[in-house]
């Protein structure tokens, strides 16, 4: 479930909610959302400072006189790396593989198993499946 469709459950839930309602459940969906939004929020702060370095780097080096040497320099060299961004960018590629291989696999359902079709949509699910993996497990904010 992504962060927008679980904050949509919540307020469902929410909605739905009388006196009745077992805590058990609240307590869970409390639960998530609080995991979720611990995970945003290192997420962000992590960005911020790679993206002030960013900032920095490129008022001090990028296509202008060097503070530190005077020199002009492009960008493409000596760049800082972004690990963690392209890490966190790999994972939100991977969730949109996520999706299109689940819903490949309700297109295999439209289909005899075994039939070439079948097959075909098969295929895309599990081709999906296998880059979504190697996106995730990318090390330092390598590309596949």
């Amino acid at each position: 479930m992504t962060n927008k469709e679980l904050v949509a459950a919540g307020h469902a839930f929410a909605k739905a909610q009388d006196a009745d309602a077992p805590l058990t459940e609240i307590a869970k969906l409390v639960s998530d959302l609080a995991t979720r939004l611990d995970v945003i929020t290192v997420r962000a702060g992590v960005l911020a400072v790679e993206n002030l370095s960013l900032k920095n780097y490129i008022d001090g080096e990028c296509y202008i006189e060097s503070k530190r040497t005077g020199v002009y320099t492009c960008a493409g060299i000596n760049k800082p790396e972004a690990p963690d961004t392209d890490t966190i960018l790999n994972e939100v590629r991977a969730e949109g593989i996520d999706y299109l291989a689940s819903e490949a696999g309700e297109m295999t359902q439209k289909f005899k198993q075994g039939s070439s079709d079948w097959k075909r949509w098969k295929s895309i699910v599990f081709f999906a499946v296998t880059v979504a993996a190697q996106l995730r497990a990318t090390k330092d904010g390598d590309h596949v």
